[in-house]
Parts: structure tokens; C-alpha cells; sequence
């Protein structure tokens, strides 16, 4: 018998969706669990969530995580060091200014690769290993190297990433991030473009590489027998195996996002955590909505009080995790007992809590009151709230030209189709209560299925 497991990875949560088979066909057992990393980490939640029978049997395990999207957009990668062809060290930040190179951070190797792949200057080793011991000395949490016309000749590249690793550094080479298209353009733009893709690689990579460790622990000593293939495409995982004829609406805990229906795009499968979605930005299957769940609150001078769009991320996150002094979207759904029928949502864990957080809200509904422009009934403060809310999602998708029919996915569907269906009756959004409040790990356990049937 074997397992087939999807694990949908937020930066908050975690959301898992398992069966049991005696193929990959024929389900004979099923599980499903979410759970708050403030709560429960991810290798103790996972260990948990599994049992101890599934892990021991192996399976595949499908994972999709936005790690390193989170840590880009919220500048939380490590310290990076580059080490590039001498005479080239500050070549990427002439191009873009990126704080995870600091002053000091950028070295040269003496070396020379032709853009016809000849090397013109052989690779001075010694001095290699002389920047080797001196990045091991600091503070660096990854080295990015890129060397000129590496993506014609990697020789040096290969060389010089060796001596880096054997001293016990983690390395990016550019060369490893070749794409085809990357390989067929015309230097500069493609010579600053892999130094780049190196260097925020290079970014997150500790992290990563921590994520992924933590999945392992939580399989233990039986991790041999398990199959692990990573995504950072939920989007395109929801619109394949959600048989989507309609525009999807995705209203999970963390991330509001539309996927045009009848997409037939492929899922891109990885042997470990990916970056690429960091580097490529938003993919043409996905349209963010502008207010997302995490995003704070505040009431600024005159203004009513009003949602911080730029201000979106789980750190400290949500008042209900018991850390942050800042009321979130999540926050005032929960409020309002929006969140009270989802199996695993955050929930009030004592009335101190909740009471915290009616302070809050009423302090700033006070704010707005005082002003000579808004005077909103303070008590009112959470029902204006969501009102806003739903009125974002709706203004986002008519300005796309958008007004149904949908199908509403994610955990949050059954606290938002209602209030969206009392603001604008005229739409027909479908909305499977069961299937929806699971839909990002059952798609992911799906396509675990059809991996382990290829």
C-alpha cells in the first residue's frame, strides 16, 4: 500500500490532503488536516497529520510553497555574497540596487571565459581559495557566482563553486540557472540577467533549504522511501485538476487570487524548492486581488479607517495568533464569526483574545469618528470592514471585465460567497462547500496521484 499526500505551504499555514491506495488509482483511505505554524511547526504538524503508518509506508508527497516569494517581496532572504569575473564585481548593482548585496559583499576572480566558450584567462585557484576562507569568515549566508560567458563554458564556474562548497558554503552558479532562452540572448541583458538570477537565488537558498529539511525531519527515518517534488504553481494546480469552467475565484487563508477558467497550463514540477516564481513575478494565470487576507489595518489623519494594501504579510501577522497589536482582513472576518464553521481557520483561543482585538477595532472606528470628515459608528467598525473588503474583491473584477459565472475555491470561500452574493446578487458564483475548503491540497494530492500512475 502506498500514500499520496499534498501539502500546500503558506507562511502561516500549512494544509495537507492524503490518501491511502493500493494503487495510485484506488483510494482506500483518506485524511485531511491545516494547521498554524504558530500553533504547531511544520515538521511536528506534518508528522502529526501523516501518522506514523503513512510515513512508514512511502508515497509521494507533492508540495507547494510561496516561501520564497514571501521572502523576496518581504526582503527576509540571507546575506549574499557574489563573486563574479574581476573587473565585473558591481555589474548587478549598476543594473538594479538590491540590499542583500552589501558593501564588501562583491569579489573578483581573475579569469576570463570568450563568448564563444575559449578560455582566455585560466582560473587563478589559489586566489579562489583565499575569497573562500574570507567569505567563511563573515557573516554569509549563500555565495551567488557568475562569471562572464559562464552560460558558453561553465569550466571555471564548476571549478570555482567546488573550492566554495568544500568550504562549506552554500553556492548558486548561474550557469545551473540557464534557461534556453537565457543561453540563445544577446549579451549584456543576459550575461546581468543570470548574474541576477544567481544572486536571488542565492538569496533564499538557506531558507529553502531550511523548509525543505523540515519536511524531511517530519518523515524521519523513513524518508528514503518517500518521493518528494516541490511547485510554487498553485494556480495552474488548482485550474488543472479543479476542471474549472468557469473563472475561479481563490480566496484561501493567505492569498486572494483569480485562475481563468479552461487553462491549460502544466504544472511545474521540481525536485526541490524553487525561486523562479520570485524572479518571474506575478504568472499570467494568476490575478492578485488588491486587498489580501493578511493585509493590515490602520486609520490615518482624516481618513476613514482603511486597509494598508502595501503593508500585505503574515509578520507579526494576524492579532489571532496572539503576537500582533495591528488588526488584519483575517483579523475582522474572524471578528465578525466569519471564521467559526472553517475546519483548522484561526480561531479565538480565549476571550482575552477576542476582546483585544473589539479594542482595537473600536479604537480606530474612534479615530475615524473624531475627524471632521467620516464619523463611522465606532461599534460599527467591523461591519464597515468587511463591507470594504467585499467591495474590493468586486471593484478588482469588474475593472478586469470580469462578472462571472465563478467558482469560488480556498478556506475563506464559505465566510466571502455569501457576503458577495448579498453585494452583487446579479452573479452566479458556485461554490462546493466541501471540495472548496480543501481545493489547494486536494489539487495537489491529485496530481501526486497522477505523478505516481506515470
Amino acid at each position: 500500500m502506498s500514500v499520496a499526500v499534498g501539502l500546500s505551504l503558506g507562511e502561516s499555514f500549512a494544509e495537507m490532503a492524503m490518501e491511502l491506495a493500493t494503487d495510485w488509482a484506488t483510494a482506500s483511505g483518506s485524511r485531511q488536516e491545516r494547521w498554524q505554524f504558530s500553533r504547531k511547526s511544520l515538521t511536528d504538524g506534518l508528522r502529526d497529520a501523516l501518522g506514523p503508518e503513512a510515513i512508514a509506508q512511502g508515497g509521494l508527497l507533492l508540495v507547494a510553497s510561496v516561501a520564497a516569494e514571501a521572502f523576496v517581496a518581504k526582503r527576509r532572504g540571507g546575506s549574499v555574497a557574489f563573486l563574479a569575473t574581476a573587473g565585473f564585481e558591481h555589474w548587478p548593482q549598476m543594473a538594479f540596487d538590491w540590499p542583500a548585496l552589501k558593501a564588501g559583499s562583491s569579489l573578483g576572480a581573475d579569469e576570463r571565459t570568450r563568448a564563444d566558450g575559449t578560455i582566455a584567462v585560466p582560473l587563478d585557484v589559489a586566489s579562489v581559495e583565499k575569497t573562500a576562507a574570507k567569505i567563511k569568515s563573515t557573516n554569509v549566508g549563500a555565495v551567488a557566482v557568475a562569471f562572464l560567458h559562464a552560460r558558453a563554458n561553465s569550466a571555471h564556474e564548476i571549478q570555482a563553486a567546488s573550492i566554495l562548497r568544500q568550504a562549506g558554503l552554500v553556492v548558486v552558479a548561474s550557469h545551473e540557472l540557464a534557461t534556453p532562452e537565457i543561453r540563445s540572448g544577446a549579451p549584456p541583458e543576459s550575461e546581468c540577467e543570470l548574474a541576477w538570477r544567481a544572486i536571488m537565488a542565492a538569496y533564499v537558498a538557506p531558507s529553502l533549504a531550511e523548509e525543505r529539511q523540515e519536511v524531511i525531519e517530519a518523515l524521519g527515518e523513513h524518508a528514503d522511501r518517500w518521493r518528494i517534488r516541490w511547485t510554487t504553481d498553485l494556480e495552474a494546480a488548482l485550474a488543472s485538476q479543479a476542471g474549472l469552467r468557469e473563472c475561479g475565484l481563490h480566496f484561501g487563508l493567505e492569498r486572494f487570487f483569480t485562475v481563468p477558467a479552461n487553462t491549460d497550463q502544466a504544472v511545474d514540477l521540481r525536485d526541490g524548492p524553487s525561486f523562479d516564481r520570485a524572479l518571474r513575478g506575478e504568472p499570467a494565470s494568476r490575478r492578485a486581488f488588491s486587498l489580501q487576507p493578511l493585509a493590515r489595518l490602520q486609520a490615518e489623519g482624516a481618513a476613514a479607517p482603511a486597509f494598508l494594501f502595501e503593508a500585505r504579510g503574515y509578520e507579526p501577522g494576524p492579532m489571532i495568533f496572539g503576537k500582533s497589536l495591528q488588526p488584519t482582513a483575517l483579523d475582522v472576518l474572524a471578528w465578525r464569526g466569519r471564521m467559526a464553521e472553517i475546519e483548522g481557520a484561526p480561531s479565538f483561543s480565549n476571550d482575552r483574545l477576542k476582546q483585544r482585538i473589539s479594542e482595537a477595532l473600536f479604537t480606530i472606528g474612534k479615530a475615524a469618528a473624531a475627524t471632521p470628515l467620516q464619523r463611522p459608528d465606532p461599534n460599527a467598525i467591523g461591519s464597515d470592514l468587511e463591507a470594504l473588503l467585499v467591495e474590493s474583491v468586486v471593484t478588482d473584477l469588474m475593472a478586469a471585465g470580469l462578472n462571472g459565472p465563478f467558482r469560488a475555491t480556498g478556506a475563506l470561500a464559505q465566510a466571502l460567497v455569501p457576503l458577495l452574493a448579498l453585494r452583487r446578487p446579479d452573479w452566479t458564483v458556485l461554490f462546493d462547500e466541501e471540495e472548496a475548503g480543501w481545493a489547494e491540497s486536494r489539487a495537489l494530492l491529485r496530481l501526486a496521484q497522477m505523478e505516481g500512475l506515470r
